[in-house]
């Protein structure tokens, strides 16, 4: 599959409104990915997505997080 070109600020977007389908992750946002210098062995360039959340721990929405992110990084690359 190819990956779409994103500017990290759409990315960013794209995950965070994925978040907000989910009632426990009110309080919780992706802040920064890492973008990497070379691409990985799948073909993707950033890697470890940032999440912080305010008044809930992180690891209540930490598997939903994970799942997003697994999911992004299949469909997007950083410009």
């Amino acid at each position: 599959m190819k990956r779409n070109d994103v500017s990290m600020v759409a990315l960013l977007e794209w995950m965070n409104s994925q978040l907000s389908n989910y009632d426990n992750c009110d309080d919780c946002r992706f802040t920064s990915v890492l973008q990497l210098r070379e691409y990985d062995q799948d073909g993707c360039n950033w890697s470890s997505a940032n999440l912080q959340c305010s008044g809930v721990p992180v690891d209540v929405c930490a598997q939903i997080a994970n799942d997003i992110v697994a999911h992004a990084k299949r469909l997007f690359n950083v410009k």
